[in-house]
């Protein structure tokens, strides 16, 4: 894979890579992540391998744990952070979601978050408030447009997400990646190239426009 990346000219900054995989063997993980060249491993869900995460105690637990691997990660030269979707919006009790207090048990100088702008404004959150309100701790977005009724992704542009608010607060997020995301992109009519096609000229004439 590195040698692909090498002959391309590209480079991979991030990898998900599940909890489960990160407990049975770090060394491994962090030997491939170095290999490839990624500056952050990123957890992308909690849903496959906890139990519900629907009390504050359970996320402090979970942020305690990601706090002790970000160290490690950092020793290693590499950054933790973890991939949003929907159920992180939980109210877990006080008027408090399970994102709140994730973001706020753990160390920003050991973990950080990439917020999947999509699934959350599926889940009635607005991305610009939780820059404001946690400014530097979401430095990677997954970019996901959506038919947010039907909680399907669309490439950017052709879905009902309003991406404009939210690059215009790119400093408040701390955001220094961002990545086009949509599930099931191979269904989408010509298939997954034409649809990252649509995106990346949607998106782009977005930003130009800044």
């Amino acid at each position: 894979m590195r040698a692909l990346l090498d002959r391309l000219k590209l480079t991979s900054p991030s990898s998900h890579i599940g909890m489960d995989a990160l407990r049975k063997d770090l060394e491994a993980q962090i030997h491939i992540a170095q290999v490839i060249g990624h500056e952050y491993v990123t957890i992308p869900s909690l849903g496959r391998t906890e139990t519900p995460m629907t009390t504050v105690d359970a996320w402090k637990r979970i942020a305690n744990e990601c706090n002790t691997l970000g160290a490690t990660l950092k020793s290693r030269g590499l950054k933790l952070a973890f991939h949003s979707h929907t159920g992180e919006f939980a109210d877990v009790g006080g008027g408090k979601t399970g994102m709140d207090v994730f973001v706020a048990e753990t160390d920003p100088n050991l973990f950080t978050f990439e917020m999947d702008l999509g699934w959350a404004r599926v889940a009635k959150q607005n991305p610009v408030e939780w820059f404001k309100r946690y400014p530097g701790r979401f430095r990677m977005w997954h970019i996901k447009d959506m038919q947010l009724a039907q909680g399907k992704p669309v490439p950017v542009g052709s879905g009902e997400i309003d991406f404009k608010p939210m690059l215009a607060a790119w400093k408040d997020s701390g955001m220094e990646y961002f990545f086009v995301e949509q599930d099931g992109a191979a269904q989408w009519p010509g298939g997954s190239i034409a649809s990252i096609t649509t995106s990346y000229k949607n998106l782009r004439a977005l930003i130009e426009a800044q």
